[in-house]
């Protein structure tokens, strides 16, 4: 079966994939995330450091 990459349905497809999987990547980082900022050791200054080390667009950080 050949396919054809600029079929509509198949870059629908192709674009649908690419967004749940970048969904799953975010939603993996996020809870990565929250389990380090509930670690103990790692305080409110460390947290904020990796959020401006990785440009990150967070607004607020759990104490």
């Amino acid at each position: 079966m050949k396919i054809d990459p600029l079929n509509p349905i198949y870059l629908k497809g192709f674009n649908d994939g690419y967004e749940a999987g970048k969904k799953v990547a975010v939603d993996y980082f996020a809870d990565g995330f929250e389990k380090l900022q509930n670690t103990k050791g790692v305080g409110e200054k460390t947290i904020r450091k990796m959020i401006k080390a990785m440009d990150l667009p967070v607004d607020e950080v759990k104490e």
